[in-house]
Protein backbone atom coordinates (compact mmCIF):
# COMPACT_ATOMS: atom_id res chain seq x y z
CA UNK A 1 0.00 0.00 0.00
CA UNK A 2 1.34 3.41 -1.04
CA UNK A 3 0.38 6.53 0.92
CA UNK A 4 0.13 9.99 -0.64
CA UNK A 5 -0.10 12.77 1.93
CA UNK A 6 -0.32 16.49 1.30
CA UNK A 7 -1.74 19.74 2.63
CA UNK A 8 -3.72 22.30 0.66
CA UNK A 9 -5.21 25.71 1.41
CA UNK A 10 -8.96 25.22 1.54
CA UNK A 11 -10.57 28.04 3.53
CA UNK A 12 -10.01 31.13 5.63
CA UNK A 13 -10.77 29.27 8.86
CA UNK A 14 -8.19 28.49 11.51
CA UNK A 15 -4.92 27.16 10.14
CA UNK A 16 -6.48 27.37 6.66
CA UNK A 17 -4.84 24.12 5.54
CA UNK A 18 -6.54 20.77 5.14
CA UNK A 19 -4.80 17.40 5.05
CA UNK A 20 -5.31 14.70 2.44
CA UNK A 21 -4.36 11.05 2.84
CA UNK A 22 -4.62 8.78 -0.21
CA UNK A 23 -4.01 5.07 0.33
CA UNK A 24 -3.30 3.37 -2.99
CA UNK A 25 -3.31 -0.41 -3.53
CA UNK A 26 -0.32 -2.14 -5.10
CA UNK A 27 -2.43 -3.07 -8.11
CA UNK A 28 -3.97 -0.18 -10.06
CA UNK A 29 -7.64 0.43 -9.29
CA UNK A 30 -10.27 2.72 -10.83
CA UNK A 31 -12.26 2.77 -7.60
CA UNK A 32 -11.91 5.61 -5.06
CA UNK A 33 -13.57 5.49 -1.64
CA UNK A 34 -13.86 8.76 0.31
CA UNK A 35 -14.16 8.42 4.09
CA UNK A 36 -15.77 11.39 5.90
CA UNK A 37 -15.57 11.11 9.68
CA UNK A 38 -18.05 12.51 12.19
CA UNK A 39 -17.92 15.86 13.93
CA UNK A 40 -14.43 16.80 15.15
CA UNK A 41 -13.11 13.56 13.65
CA UNK A 42 -9.34 13.53 13.11
CA UNK A 43 -7.70 11.03 10.77
CA UNK A 44 -4.34 9.79 12.04
CA UNK A 45 -2.47 7.44 9.69
CA UNK A 46 -1.27 4.40 11.64
CA UNK A 47 0.13 1.61 9.50
CA UNK A 48 1.19 -0.67 12.36
CA UNK A 49 -1.56 -3.31 12.43
CA UNK A 50 -0.52 -4.41 15.90
CA UNK A 51 -1.94 -1.18 17.31
CA UNK A 52 -5.61 -0.93 18.28
CA UNK A 53 -6.83 1.00 15.24
CA UNK A 54 -9.53 3.66 14.96
CA UNK A 55 -12.41 2.78 12.67
CA UNK A 56 -11.15 4.81 9.71
CA UNK A 57 -7.77 3.05 9.69
CA UNK A 58 -9.61 -0.25 9.88
CA UNK A 59 -11.39 0.82 6.70
CA UNK A 60 -8.03 1.65 5.12
CA UNK A 61 -6.53 -1.73 6.00
CA UNK A 62 -9.62 -3.56 4.81
CA UNK A 63 -10.13 -1.80 1.48
CA UNK A 64 -6.78 -0.41 0.36
CA UNK A 65 -5.64 -3.78 -0.96
CA UNK A 66 -8.04 -3.33 -3.89
CA UNK A 67 -9.45 0.21 -3.70
CA UNK A 68 -8.00 3.71 -3.42
CA UNK A 69 -9.07 5.06 -0.02
CA UNK A 70 -9.12 8.79 0.75
CA UNK A 71 -9.23 10.18 4.30
CA UNK A 72 -9.05 13.85 5.24
CA UNK A 73 -8.77 16.45 7.96
CA UNK A 74 -10.42 19.79 7.23
CA UNK A 75 -9.02 23.12 8.41
CA UNK A 76 -9.29 23.90 12.11
CA UNK A 77 -7.72 26.27 14.61
CA UNK A 78 -4.95 24.03 15.93
CA UNK A 79 -3.64 20.51 15.97
CA UNK A 80 -5.28 18.59 18.78
CA UNK A 81 -5.12 15.24 20.44
CA UNK A 82 -7.75 12.72 19.34
CA UNK A 83 -8.32 11.72 22.98
CA UNK A 84 -9.10 15.24 24.20
CA UNK A 85 -12.69 15.95 23.13
CA UNK A 86 -12.82 19.44 24.69
CA UNK A 87 -9.71 20.40 22.73
CA UNK A 88 -11.27 19.06 19.55
CA UNK A 89 -14.43 21.13 20.10
CA UNK A 90 -12.45 24.32 20.60
CA UNK A 91 -10.52 23.68 17.40
CA UNK A 92 -13.75 24.02 15.39
CA UNK A 93 -15.45 26.79 17.37
CA UNK A 94 -16.87 29.36 14.99
CA UNK A 95 -16.57 27.23 11.87
CA UNK A 96 -19.72 27.23 9.75
CA UNK A 97 -21.35 24.36 7.92
CA UNK A 98 -20.63 26.04 4.57
CA UNK A 99 -16.96 26.42 5.44
CA UNK A 100 -16.72 22.72 6.28
CA UNK A 101 -18.48 21.71 3.07
CA UNK A 102 -16.23 24.09 1.13
CA UNK A 103 -13.10 22.50 2.61
CA UNK A 104 -14.22 19.01 1.65
CA UNK A 105 -15.27 20.12 -1.83
CA UNK A 106 -11.79 21.55 -2.48
CA UNK A 107 -10.19 18.37 -1.18
CA UNK A 108 -12.29 16.29 -3.58
CA UNK A 109 -11.24 18.50 -6.50
CA UNK A 110 -7.58 18.12 -5.50
CA UNK A 111 -7.86 14.35 -5.16
CA UNK A 112 -9.52 14.03 -8.57
CA UNK A 113 -6.76 16.18 -10.05
CA UNK A 114 -4.12 13.87 -8.58
CA UNK A 115 -5.76 10.78 -10.04
CA UNK A 116 -6.54 12.21 -13.46
CA UNK A 117 -2.98 13.48 -13.88
CA UNK A 118 -1.79 9.90 -13.41
CA UNK A 119 -4.47 8.25 -15.52
CA UNK A 120 -7.04 9.76 -17.85
CA UNK A 121 -9.42 6.80 -17.44
CA UNK A 122 -12.80 7.40 -15.88
CA UNK A 123 -12.90 6.61 -12.15
CA UNK A 124 -15.65 5.22 -9.94
CA UNK A 125 -16.17 7.25 -6.76
CA UNK A 126 -17.82 6.09 -3.54
CA UNK A 127 -18.60 8.17 -0.45
CA UNK A 128 -18.88 6.87 3.12
CA UNK A 129 -20.02 9.28 5.85
CA UNK A 130 -20.39 8.39 9.52
CA UNK A 131 -22.68 10.52 11.72
CA UNK A 132 -22.10 14.21 10.84
CA UNK A 133 -19.87 13.03 7.99
CA UNK A 134 -22.97 11.61 6.32
CA UNK A 135 -24.84 14.86 6.90
CA UNK A 136 -22.08 16.67 5.04
CA UNK A 137 -22.54 14.31 2.09
CA UNK A 138 -26.04 15.73 1.67
CA UNK A 139 -24.48 19.05 0.72
CA UNK A 140 -21.58 17.78 -1.40
CA UNK A 141 -22.41 17.87 -5.09
CA UNK A 142 -19.68 15.32 -5.89
CA UNK A 143 -21.30 12.67 -3.72
CA UNK A 144 -24.37 12.89 -5.94
CA UNK A 145 -22.21 11.84 -8.90
CA UNK A 146 -20.86 8.73 -7.17
CA UNK A 147 -21.45 5.02 -7.69
CA UNK A 148 -22.68 4.65 -4.11
CA UNK A 149 -23.34 6.71 -1.00
CA UNK A 150 -23.08 5.12 2.45
CA UNK A 151 -24.39 6.85 5.58
CA UNK A 152 -24.20 5.64 9.17
CA UNK A 153 -26.35 7.29 11.83
CA UNK A 154 -26.57 10.62 9.99
CA UNK A 155 -29.25 13.26 10.48
CA UNK A 156 -30.55 16.23 8.52
CA UNK A 157 -32.05 18.51 11.15
CA UNK A 158 -30.79 22.01 11.79
CA UNK A 159 -30.42 23.06 15.43
CA UNK A 160 -31.28 26.61 16.51
CA UNK A 161 -30.61 26.01 20.20
CA UNK A 162 -27.07 24.61 20.11
CA UNK A 163 -23.92 26.71 20.49
CA UNK A 164 -22.19 24.40 18.01
CA UNK A 165 -21.72 26.59 14.93
CA UNK A 166 -21.41 23.62 12.55
CA UNK A 167 -24.92 22.53 13.53
CA UNK A 168 -26.39 25.99 14.00
CA UNK A 169 -25.46 27.15 10.50
CA UNK A 170 -26.72 24.08 8.65
CA UNK A 171 -29.08 24.76 5.74
CA UNK A 172 -32.76 24.18 6.33
CA UNK A 173 -33.78 20.54 6.24
CA UNK A 174 -35.72 20.95 3.01
CA UNK A 175 -32.57 22.13 1.19
CA UNK A 176 -30.43 19.18 2.28
CA UNK A 177 -33.16 16.70 1.49
CA UNK A 178 -33.75 18.24 -1.91
CA UNK A 179 -30.10 17.55 -2.76
CA UNK A 180 -30.26 13.85 -1.95
CA UNK A 181 -33.64 13.48 -3.65
CA UNK A 182 -31.89 14.06 -6.98
CA UNK A 183 -29.42 11.20 -6.51
CA UNK A 184 -29.74 8.77 -9.43
CA UNK A 185 -26.19 7.72 -10.33
CA UNK A 186 -25.82 4.66 -8.11
CA UNK A 187 -26.94 2.96 -4.90
CA UNK A 188 -27.74 4.57 -1.54
CA UNK A 189 -27.17 2.73 1.74
CA UNK A 190 -28.21 3.92 5.19
CA UNK A 191 -27.29 2.09 8.39
CA UNK A 192 -28.84 2.97 11.75
CA UNK A 193 -28.24 1.57 15.20
CA UNK A 194 -31.54 0.72 16.89
CA UNK A 195 -30.28 2.19 20.19
CA UNK A 196 -28.82 5.36 18.69
CA UNK A 197 -29.40 8.04 21.34
CA UNK A 198 -27.43 10.79 19.60
CA UNK A 199 -29.29 11.43 16.34
CA UNK A 200 -33.11 11.14 16.45
CA UNK A 201 -34.56 8.27 14.45
CA UNK A 202 -36.95 10.63 12.68
CA UNK A 203 -34.06 12.74 11.39
CA UNK A 204 -32.34 9.67 9.99
CA UNK A 205 -35.47 8.23 8.43
CA UNK A 206 -36.28 11.50 6.66
CA UNK A 207 -33.06 11.08 4.69
CA UNK A 208 -33.89 7.50 3.79
CA UNK A 209 -37.46 8.25 2.71
CA UNK A 210 -36.26 11.10 0.48
CA UNK A 211 -34.12 8.81 -1.69
CA UNK A 212 -35.78 6.95 -4.54
CA UNK A 213 -36.75 3.57 -3.09
CA UNK A 214 -35.53 1.74 -6.21
CA UNK A 215 -31.92 2.57 -5.38
CA UNK A 216 -31.88 2.65 -1.58
CA UNK A 217 -31.16 0.09 1.11
CA UNK A 218 -32.00 0.80 4.75
CA UNK A 219 -30.71 -1.42 7.54
CA UNK A 220 -31.47 -1.06 11.25
CA UNK A 221 -29.15 -3.09 13.46
CA UNK A 222 -30.91 -4.35 16.62
CA UNK A 223 -29.33 -3.28 19.90
CA UNK A 224 -26.58 -1.26 18.22
CA UNK A 225 -25.51 2.20 19.43
CA UNK A 226 -24.77 5.37 17.46
CA UNK A 227 -21.05 4.65 17.15
CA UNK A 228 -21.59 1.05 16.01
CA UNK A 229 -19.34 -0.08 18.86
CA UNK A 230 -21.83 -1.74 21.23
CA UNK A 231 -24.65 -4.26 21.12
CA UNK A 232 -27.16 -3.88 23.96
CA UNK A 233 -24.63 -1.83 25.90
CA UNK A 234 -21.77 -4.31 25.55
CA UNK A 235 -18.73 -3.52 23.41
CA UNK A 236 -18.77 -5.62 20.26
CA UNK A 237 -16.92 -5.81 16.97
CA UNK A 238 -19.94 -7.24 15.15
CA UNK A 239 -21.60 -3.94 14.06
CA UNK A 240 -18.44 -2.62 12.49
CA UNK A 241 -17.61 -5.93 10.86
CA UNK A 242 -21.09 -5.80 9.35
CA UNK A 243 -20.32 -2.35 7.87
CA UNK A 244 -17.04 -3.50 6.37
CA UNK A 245 -18.65 -6.50 4.71
CA UNK A 246 -21.68 -4.55 3.48
CA UNK A 247 -19.60 -1.77 1.92
CA UNK A 248 -17.21 -4.32 0.43
CA UNK A 249 -20.05 -6.13 -1.37
CA UNK A 250 -21.40 -2.84 -2.72
CA UNK A 251 -18.03 -1.74 -4.08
Amino acid sequence: MKVIQEKIITSDFGEKESEIFIYKPEKESKKVLFIIKGMYGLHKPVLDTMIDLKWDMRFVNYFAKDVNVVCLNTSHKKIYQESDRNQRKKSYEGKTFDQEVGDIQKIIIQVKDIFYKQDAKELDFYFFGKSFGGTLLLALRDSLESKAIFMVGSGCGKSNTTTNTLLKTMPEEVILLKNISTYRKGRFYFFRGELDDIVPRESQEKIVSTVNEDIREYVVLPGVDHEFEKVNGVESDLPFTFLLEKVSKAI
